[in-house]
């Protein structure tokens, strides 16, 4: 997996536990780690089922850890357990303290500091919207409340990080690592899911949730609009607006939205040497002079500038 450890006087500096999604940054996702003022003495393992990246940090003795250098990852998001020990954690959206199974959400290119109290373990996977199939604002919005809720997936999940660690995984066939990573994200879906209709509950209807996954998997299908979601979901056009009315969105704005963020990841991340045509089309978007014009109005750029800058 390339993890690094360069030790320094009095701390260490590890780097490589998340790929780069440019293999030529040599200082892609540096942590600073220190163990009582000095060196960290503890270990690191990198492991994958299926697509499903992860890695396991332990050590026996009061430790702490401070990004020096992002993660690259924009879209991706950490999920990360403590299985054993104490620790409190600061990110750029907050803070929080963490006992044995706390399970916490941040984004991968956000700065944070770790201290570890006590002996510990903690582990940790990487994932994005579009590999669990959720809204990137429904992955967002989780990762906003730092602290998962407990919950039967927040427990499913946690004892999985717990025992889907490097040396498990490393007798698996390649079908029972697929299975295995499945299962996991399954598990974070079902959490996203679960905020998602915490949160809405709240603005006013718990069906939005499931309407916004659905539209997630449509976003290709051309004819997708508003009458489309609504006859696919048994609702009336009028009671479609009505569920959007607590976004601060209509259902028509929120399509297009997603699409657009869609079309921006695959140019700058995912498929930048296809064409633009054969990207807007795989999300739904047929006219190439409306998708410059939509693309300039979010981004503050076309499509072709966005893909040049990148260059």
């Amino acid at each position: 997996m390339g993890i690094t450890v360069r030790h320094l006087q009095d701390s260490s500096i590890v780097s490589g536990y998340l790929p780069s999604t440019d293999p030529a940054d040599q200082f892609d996702d540096q942590v600073l780690m220190s163990c009582r003022g000095g060196q960290f003495t503890g270990d690191f393992s990198a492991w994958r089922t299926g697509r499903l990246l992860g890695c396991d940090v332990a050590n026996d003795a009061a430790s702490t850890a401070k990004r020096i250098v992002p993660h690259d990852g924009r879209g991706t998001y950490i999920v990360g357990a403590l299985l054993e020990g104490e620790a409190s954690y600061v990110g750029s959206t907050g803070s929080t303290i963490l006992t044995p199974s706390s399970l916490i959400v941040y984004p991968a290119q956000e700065s944070f500091f770790f201290s570890y109290t006590t002996a510990f373990h903690y582990t940790l996977i990487a994932v994005t919207a579009e590999e669990l199939r959720v809204p990137e604002s429904s992955l967002a919005r989780l990762a906003q409340q730092i602290q998962v809720e407990a919950s039967p997936f927040s427990a499913a999940l946690t004892a999985f990080m717990r025992a889907g660690n490097c040396s498990a995984v490393a007798s698996l066939s390649a079908h029972d690592l697929a299975d295995v990573g499945e299962y996991a994200t399954q598990m974070v879906r079902r959490i996203v899911a679960r905020s998602d209709e915490n949160h809405f509950g709240r603005s006013g209807d718990t069906r939005l949730a499931p309407i916004l996954a659905w539209i997630e998997q449509n976003l290709s299908d051309l004819r997708l609009g508003p009458e489309r979601v609504a006859e696919a979901h048994h609702v009336s056009l009028r009671q479609l607006h009505r569920l959007f009315t607590g976004t601060g969105t209509t259902c028509s704005q929120y399509i297009l939205r997603r699409r657009l963020e869609r079309i921006r990841e695959d140019i700058l991340r995912y498929d930048p040497d296809a064409s633009l045509t054969t990207i807007a089309l795989r999300w739904g978007i047929d006219d190439p002079s409306y998708l410059s014009k939509v693309f300039r109005k979010h981004f503050g750029t076309s499509p072709r500038e966005a893909r040049r800058r990148r260059a």
